[in-house]
């Protein structure tokens, strides 16, 4: 890889990364194929991409809604920023991606739902059955709540491959006074 200026064909330059690798992996010494990125489109996307990132946050923080993936097929989990916060757990404090965020997450309902969540969720990821419901709900830094999930399947050639949904934080809007946050 390198960095270079390069000639637009209005004549102006700009700044270009070049990278080069091997058509063929197995033969690392034959022919070349390169690729050249202008580093201005790319520090705009970029930029597009952490703007987009933020709204997104902020928009899941007003709403308290978080967002999650379950992976069938690598057995990975990802969570969005709102969905550790409703679950009062920090990202460093799960190993990323690891089903470890499902143990978590059942862990912060009440006993008689665990089997009704762990069973809506199963259906869902083997047979593509969509869910809706609603549980109380007490996060692990033992903030009490109600929250309503939803999800469904995404399948590729028939097969549930992921699993996507949210998790709504539907009953924290309220002031310990009984007032609705906002009033006075």
């Amino acid at each position: 890889m390198m960095e270079t200026k390069l000639v637009r064909k209005d004549g102006t330059e700009f700044p270009a990364i070049i990278s080069f690798a091997p058509v063929n992996p197995n033969e690392p010494d034959g022919p070349q194929a390169f690729a050249v990125l202008d580093v201005e489109v790319r520090k705009r996307r970029e930029n597009e991409l952490r703007r987009m990132t933020e709204l997104l946050n902020a928009t899941q923080r007003l709403t308290r809604v978080g967002g999650w993936e379950w992976d069938t097929e690598n057995q990975s989990m990802f969570w969005t920023e709102e969905t550790y916060r409703i679950h009062g757990i920090k990202p460093e404090d799960v190993v990323e991606g690891s089903p470890e965020h499902i143990q978590k997450s059942l862990s912060c309902y009440p006993e008689e739902a665990v089997p009704v969540i762990t069973e809506a969720f199963r259906r869902c990821a083997e047979e593509g059955e969509p869910y809706d419901l609603e549980f109380a709900f007490t996060s692990v830094d033992g903030r009490s709540t109600r929250i309503r999930t939803t999800a469904e399947a995404i399948r590729k050639e028939g097969k549930v491959v992921k699993v996507i949904g949210n998790i709504m934080d539907i009953g924290s809007g309220t002031k310990s006074d009984g007032q609705a946050d906002g009033e006075d």
